[in-house]
């Protein structure tokens, strides 16, 4: 239980001292007003009796020392850690950075989250505030806050428009003006539906010609500070056998007998001097990629036909015509069950 006591300070005034025992120490707390001190102390109590009692003083450390310590300990991948400190740096530091935790209220969460959506964006409002929702749960959890101001519906839903799926011919639009060493890149992104870190991290050793597979293992990617790593896919799902057409692979068979060497660990793709493309995945290599880009029910077996076809005329063989009403976008990723089919294009 508190036990409140007034006491007379020089000036004549009364001073209302609350002490709350709190884990074999003591808490105390002055106020002005003997209701002030009453408030406070059944707030507490009833924290107690809920086992969300908090060290008032611990709630004292400011955002960015508390993000100082919350960061280090997340087992995060190298890019997750980039994007945490860079949305931290940028959007929430200058804002809260300073501020003790226990005092990041509510109303002032929503202001900046506010803010931060009209001046910057709404997706990088919601990534920076679902970080700064992460970090103050944590705070709950070591005792250091009573409760999250991070209470406001949908703020950390991002909602972003679908994106467009590149049409056939806008593929080989690109294979054909990209430079030759990046030729088969385009095309084995538009029909294998691999991201650019999993293409940069093909090697020779991943490529059966005899099978028309490619074995997705790992991806390459650059940091911001131009350091490379290579590390395995996103999730274990991300390791994957793809089968490519038969008339891509040997795009791609002409591709490693011109611009890779014979090491069996040889990089697929690789610049002028023989590395990997500087900042080629700090950006997308176009929309036809990405398996996130893709429509969220399997690609109908006729879009993936079309792709075929299209594709097929350009690299096989002269151009053979398309009707519009055959077009389809290119879709990222081949049905499990269906076989490969190496016959001709009709």
């Amino acid at each position: 239980m508190a036990s409140i006591s007034k006491r007379t300070i020089q000036s004549g005034d009364a001073r209302y001292d609350v002490r709350l025992r709190v884990d074999g120490g003591v808490l105390t707390r002055t106020f002005r007003h003997r209701a002030d001190a009453e408030r406070w102390a059944r707030r507490q109590e009833s924290q107690e009796d809920l086992n969300d009692l908090v060290d008032m003083r611990a709630g004292t450390v400011a955002l960015t020392d508390h993000a100082e310590r919350w960061l280090p300990t997340r087992d995060l991948r190298p890019r997750t850690r980039e994007l945490y400190r860079r949305l931290l740096d940028k959007l929430i530091a200058p804002t809260f950075g300073t501020v003790p935790i226990d005092r990041i209220t509510t109303e002032a969460v929503r202001d900046w989250h506010g803010q931060v959506t009209r001046e910057v964006s709404a997706l990088q409002a919601a990534k920076a505030y679902r970080l700064l929702r992460a970090m103050l749960n944590t705070a709950i959890a070591d005792g250091l806050i009573a409760r999250s101001p991070c209470c406001i519906s949908g703020a950390g839903t991002e909602r972003s428009p679908e994106r467009p799926l590149a049409e056939p011919a806008e593929v080989l639009r690109l294979a054909d003006a990209i430079e030759p060493r990046f030729r088969a890149l385009v095309l084995l992104a538009a029909v294998g539906g691999l991201r650019v870190g999993e293409l940069l991290g093909l090697q020779r050793r991943h490529l059966d010609f005899g099978e028309a597979t490619v074995r997705v293992e790992q991806q390459a990617i650059e940091l911001e500070d131009g350091t490379r790593i290579v590390t395995g896919p996103k999730t274990e799902a991300g390791r994957r056998t793809v089968a490519i057409p038969a008339n891509i692979m040997e795009t791609l068979a002409r591709h490693v007998d011109r611009f890779t060497a014979e090491s069996a660990e040889a990089w697929v793709f690789v610049g002028p001097q023989g590395r990997s493309p500087a900042g080629v995945d700090r950006r997308p290599a176009g929309h036809c990629h990405d398996p996130h880009h893709a429509p969220r029910s399997p690609p109908h077996r006729s879009h993936l036909g079309c792709v075929d076809r299209c594709v097929h005329s350009r690299v096989d063989g002269p151009p053979r015509p398309q009707h519009a009403s055959r077009r389809a976008p290119v879709s990222t990723r081949r049905p499990a069950s269906r076989p490969r089919d190496r016959r001709p294009p009709r």
